[in-house]
């Protein structure tokens, strides 16, 4: 609620039954982690893995702060970010090995095979599944890897392998690992591992020469997949090794079918790799049957992704460039300039320098009275999705509208300074509470009212803002630096909570 203070105390707790309770409660964040990632809400979930991991190591969570990296690099990799997903996987090993919970390590493995089998590197991919099924089995079913997970693992590896495998040509080890999957499903069997398994057969069958087999039943599966009953996500693999087998049988109703379905599912996730993939496959399919027109509009569509993909890592290429760029000339500047600027030049507001000289005499001011300091950081909800969808001019513009706003709710009552991007510090002449609350209402509400539009912001369809507060009693030691970060995260607690709000942390409670 805004306004609220929140009583941390409990939070990263190690003792007895708040330490239960706090764990239990990460745990069903975790819980709804996964459906984020599940509905592709990729950005809310990676501030929610943030704030689990941070949870996890002050309660001495080892095996789910393991799983949390791991869901990280999962993010990342549903992201098409592969350095930022394998980073997380082997900060997950390392972490897991420091701590001696080498159970869920399995996990990590498995998901570094799953990034070179992506890289079509099906040795290497192999070498980690192998690796991982290694643990599996040194370790069973132990600690947060209950019986259920643990044999789903043994069968996702089993899986994996069988694959790298058909890619291989790998045919006799394949169908071993196949007939090891048979084994496990005699008593842990599922909807989704049964249809895995008869497709994989089914590949093994054909490519060792009884084509009898896939015949009679490939109709059948055409029609489970052709239902929805399986995400492409799930199945991103086995349906590029589907698809490879129905052109080879030339079974060309269910290749067709196979692909709108890969098609519709790639687009609903946003993945450029996936239509990348499904336009080749695509490509393939029109080009074998004689359809010319079609395979000239799949070239053009997938000559179109392309080029989007490389204006993205270009953009990005160029914007880091140009960062370096300013940073230098405005270095030069300063040094060259016989006063030191002290405003932002895009919102009027003073700076960052502007704001240690004004916070070095306020701390002494507080200290001498000994009273509170108020510290606040806020920022532009979803900022990006604003640049994103109508670019940076618009997001100068937005910018500009805020500072004035935090500028009026501001006036007689404390300074407010850019901080960075999107980010505004605001410093209050006094910590009471009912002040805070009255600046941080004033400011929500003139920004709401204003109803500029943000319509990709998944907060509301306009501009919004979220504010942390931190207040403290000024000491000898005081560190702006540390004030500011605990204002941060108080600020990401906000996020947390839905955005377009604000909350009030006191010292007392931390």
């Amino acid at each position: 609620m805004a306004g609220q203070n929140y009583n941390w105390k409990c939070v990263f707790s190690y003792d007895g039954d708040d330490a239960m309770y706090e764990l239990n409660q990460l745990i069903e964040l975790f819980s709804r982690i996964r459906e984020e990632v599940a509905q592709n809400q990729l950005e809310e979930a990676i501030l929610d893995i943030q704030y689990a991991l941070k949870g996890f190591v002050a309660l001495g969570a080892h095996e789910w702060y393991v799983r949390a990296m791991n869901m990280m690099g999962v993010v990342y990799a549903l992201m098409e970010n592969e350095g930022m997903a394998v980073s997380c996987y082997l900060e997950g090993l390392e972490y897991a090995d420091e701590h001696g919970v080498k159970a869920v390590s399995s996990i990590l493995y498995n998901n570094i095979g799953s990034r070179f089998f992506a890289l079509s590197d099906y040795t290497k991919a192999a070498y980690y599944y192998q690796i991982s099924e290694e643990h599996l089995l040194a370790n069973g079913p132990v600690g947060t890897v209950g019986e259920e997970e643990y044999y789903q693992l043994i069968v996702t590896t089993k899986f994996n392998a069988v694959s790298c495998c058909l890619h291989n040509q790998e045919y006799e080890l394949g169908k071993k690992h196949l007939s090891d999957v048979k084994n496990v499903l005699k008593d842990h069997s599922s909807p989704h591992n049964l249809y895995l398994y008869e497709i994989y057969n089914c590949c093994y069958e054909w490519y060792t020469g009884n084509e009898k087999f896939p015949r009679k039943k490939i109709p059948q599966m055409i029609q489970e997949i052709n239902a929805n009953l399986f995400s492409a996500f799930s199945l991103k693999n086995i349906i590029a090794d589907l698809v490879l087998l129905l052109k080879q049988m030339r079974m060309d109703k269910e290749w067709l079918i196979v692909l709108e379905f890969y098609q519709k599912q790639a687009e609903q996730m946003n993945s450029i790799s996936m239509r990348q993939k499904v336009l080749e496959l695509k490509m393939d399919y029109h080009d074998i049957i004689g359809e010319k027109e079609q395979y000239e509009e799949c070239c053009i569509e997938l000559f179109e992704l392309l080029e989007k993909a490389r204006e993205l890592n270009n953009s990005e290429r160029v914007r880091a460039l140009n960062m370096k760029i300013d940073l230098r000339t405005a270095e030069k500047n300063v040094q060259a300039a016989e006063g030191k600027s002290e405003h932002d030049s895009l919102t009027g507001l003073k700076n960052r320098r502007a704001m240690n000289k004004w916070i070095t005499n306020k701390i002494q001011e507080v200290k001498n009275i000994q009273g509170q300091i108020a510290i606040g950081l806020a920022d532009v909800d979803c900022f990006k999705m604003l640049n994103d969808t109508y670019g940076h001019l618009q997001g100068d513009r937005v910018l500009k509208e805020v500072a004035m706003i935090l500028s009026d709710c501001l006036e007689g009552v404390g300074e407010v300074f850019r901080f960075g991007g999107d980010e505004f510090v605001i410093l209050l002449h006094s910590g009471e509470v009912s002040g805070i609350e009255e600046v941080a209402s004033c400011v929500l509400k003139r920004i709401n009212r204003k109803k500029i539009k943000n319509e990709n912001s998944f907060v509301l369809p306009f501009v919004t803002m979220s504010i942390g507060f931190f207040v403290t009693k000024i000491d000898e030691g005081a560190d702006m630096d540390e004030l500011i970060d605990k204002a941060d995260t108080v600020l990401y607690e906000v996020k947390k909570h839905g955005r377009n709000n604000f909350r009030i942390y006191h010292s007392m409670e931390w």
